[in-house]
């Protein structure tokens, strides 16, 4: 086209005097403009691409984007019975599927075969047909629910890591063992054996977080346990001392005189905490162990040295008597 502008028929083509551009122009009545092509050894006109008289451009074909396909005007493009609209939030992007429909994206392999990856369904619920690949942050606001073969299951890696419900038990199932991290801190574990590990504390029952904080042992001792611990057994591992010095001879035995001393001051037993202290610290099991034998092998020790005395007297008395 050598000239500005060419009529043919209904239409003009015409160089754009103001940018340079190429334009067809639909004379005033006339209903559509098209594109047509041919396949080669074909003589039919083929449609590829119409304009509407509204302006409307419909894409007959398949169309290729190799970079970005911006619809601007009102924000809406639709594509059948699916509408995708910007206008509704700003910056965001709305896939409408038709009223009481399901919205599903199907894959195709390279033999041409379909198959369901998602459906979204009316009442905006997300079903993931198949596997699911994310490969940065996924925030759910509601419910995340993965379903197979009727249970249910989170799988991190090939068979390394499985979280999931089986016959209404939660389970989580790995050969490499589990943590729980606060910040860069590991809090707790379970390892490769199954056995817990506790790195900070464990409250059973109540959150009595600030019960524990009060405590004196909370440095010393990892579990705190509302209403108390029942067992079959208890075992004290790692005692570093135990009270059977008492039978040393260095071992400052307290005469009963000191003792019932004590007593009249303090009103308790020298070996013992005072009723204040345990009601306001509670006290160790194995410091109150320790304590109560201390006690009896000093009560044992006397009893000794008594029983000694009377037999002196009983032989005096049965001397006297011959």
């Amino acid at each position: 086209i050598q000239a500005n502008f060419r009529s043919m028929g209904g239409y003009t083509v015409d160089n754009d005097i103001q940018g340079g551009a190429f334009r067809i122009d639909t004379r005033a009545g006339s209903p559509i403009a098209s594109i047509f092509y041919r396949k080669a050894g074909s003589s039919a006109d083929l449609a590829a691409l119409e304009i509407t008289d509204e302006g409307n451009t419909l894409i007959k074909n398949a169309m290729t984007v190799d970079g970005t396909l911006t619809v601007n005007s009102t924000g809406v493009s639709k594509i059948g019975p699916i509408v995708f609209n910007n206008g509704a939030l700003q910056g965001v992007t709305h896939v409408k599927a038709p009223a009481n429909k399901n919205l599903e994206l199907v894959g195709r392999n390279s033999e041409g075969k379909t198959k369901l990856g998602l459906r979204v369904k009316p009442d905006g619920n997300i079903t993931i047909l198949n596997n699911a690949r994310i490969q940065k942050d996924l925030t759910v606001e509601k419910l995340l629910k993965l379903q197979s073969d009727g249970d249910d299951f989170i799988q991190f890696g090939s068979n390394d890591y499985v979280i999931g419900k089986y016959n209404d038990d939660m389970f989580f199932e790995s050969d490499k063992g589990f943590s729980w991290w606060k910040g860069n801190d590991k809090v707790s574990a379970i390892n490769r054996d199954g056995d817990m590990v506790i790195q900070r504390h464990l409250i059973v029952g109540d959150d009595n977080t600030n019960d524990m904080n009060d405590s004196p042992y909370k440095d010393d001792y990892r579990i705190w346990a509302q209403g108390g611990i029942v067992g079959t057994d208890l075992a004290i591992a790692e005692v570093t001392e135990w009270e059977d010095r008492v039978f040393t001879e260095s071992y400052d035995l307290a005469s009963l005189d000191e003792v019932a001393a004590h007593i009249q001051e303090k009103g308790h037993l020298h070996t013992m905490p005072s009723e204040a202290e345990v009601l306001k610290n509670g006290y160790s099991v194995e410091e109150m162990d320790k304590n109560l034998l201390r006690t009896i092998e000093e009560l044992t020790l006397h009893t000794i040295q008594q029983q000694r005395t009377i037999d002196a007297l009983v032989e005096r008395i049965e001397k006297l008597e011959k």
